[in-house]
């Protein structure tokens, strides 16, 4: 297994190298998952994981600080032959996972969500869209608060009642985060 300084490549998503430190940890050094540390560019420091074909029919739209919810968007788009598109944000969080929960509570705390740096894919052709994200105080990271407000804002929101009806929202297991 080829290493890295964020663990072994685990899968590939759209092309792309997987790597998720903690499924390296065990006991004490998990503790919850506390302390993932990140490449400090939200997993796209080897690329940005966007897949966009005129035939499929669905689609994995997801955000991940450390890998964990990269390494689960990656089998669901294999096992379903999904589109995959990565949200990426213009400034990242910081590899340190301290500043991260920080940075994360005041964006809660004041209801700013990031600034996307990405071209929101049209969601008309999908028959499914699964949602990856991870919860952040028992709610719904900052990244994907901001897609989400985003994709309502465009000019998708004549049928943003439609699609988000048909949205499946990938729940990932909190063991590997």
């Amino acid at each position: 297994m080829q290493q890295h300084s964020l663990g072994p490549i685990l899968g590939h998503i759209a092309g792309k190298p997987v790597h998720a430190n903690q499924v390296t940890r065990k006991g004490a050094r998990w503790d919850s998952g506390r302390m993932t540390p990140s490449d400090g560019q939200d997993t796209t420091s080897q690329g940005v994981a966007r897949r966009i074909t005129e035939k499929a029919h669905q689609i994995v739209i997801y955000w991940s600080r450390s890998g964990a919810t990269e390494l689960l968007a990656s089998k669901i788009a294999n096992l379903t032959n999904s589109d995959v598109c990565q949200i990426t944000l213009t400034n990242p969080y910081p590899a340190d996972y301290l500043e991260t929960r920080t940075r994360a509570n005041r964006e809660r705390d004041t209801g700013l969500t990031p600034d996307l740096n990405m071209q929101l894919p049209d969601l008309t052709q999908y028959e499914t869209v699964y949602l990856g994200f991870q919860t952040w105080a028992m709610t719904l990271s900052e990244p994907l608060k901001a897609f989400l407000q985003a994709y309502t804002e465009t000019n998708y929101q004549a049928n943003v009642s439609c699609h988000l009806k048909r949205m499946a929202a990938m729940v990932l297991a909190t063991a590997l985060m």
